[in-house]
């Protein structure tokens, strides 16, 4: 089945590990335990602004998503804190909309796993400014047959806002 990540990564998507294209074809849940940390006081205030979640090392996420072959949509539920996203195609690039942001990224297979290349932010459709963008971190991949991602957002001047991550297991829908 063809899917976003497919089409915008071409043959470096056949080199990602089963598990993880498995994972992006189709409707899938996603469950497990995250540890979840904020960065010192600016960041707190910025996190709460944007409805992000609490610290919580321990923090029980479960990921609704759905992969077609002109987006994705992820919808997280970290211990009864919602966060949808939805992501679409524009160019080269991956588009991740949560809110009033917009996400730019390219996808890369490093060594089967699947990174998530930061290249810009727009907020309300304004492109923000390197300088106070912030900068997003993610990968996914398999480990001994289980699937792991870490997602990290830092800002100049800040340091880290927020990072997530963990294993999680995985089934159709």
């Amino acid at each position: 089945m063809t899917n976003i990540l497919s089409k915008k990564m071409g043959p470096s998507y056949d080199r990602l590990s089963p598990l993880i294209k498995e994972l992006h074809t189709g409707k899938k849940v996603i469950e497990g335990e995250v540890n979840v940390e904020r960065g010192r006081l600016l960041a707190h205030f910025i996190c709460t602004l944007f409805r992000f979640p609490k610290q919580n090392h321990s923090c029980p996420l479960r990921v609704e998503c759905q992969h077609t072959s002109d987006g994705i949509l992820w919808m997280r539920n970290f211990d009864g804190l919602i966060l949808n996203s939805k992501f679409a195609s524009t160019g080269d690039l991956l588009v991740e909309q949560m809110g009033p942001l917009r996400m730019y990224f390219y996808p890369v297979e490093v060594g089967g796993t699947l990174s998530y290349e930061f290249i810009k932010t727009r907020i309300f459709g304004i492109p923000l400014p390197k300088i106070i963008s912030p900068r997003i971190f993610a990968v996914e991949y398999e480990l001994d047959g289980k699937y792991y991602f870490n997602v990290k957002v830092t800002m100049f001047a800040i340091g880290k806002i927020l990072a997530y991550g963990g294993c999680m297991e995985f089934s159709p829908v």
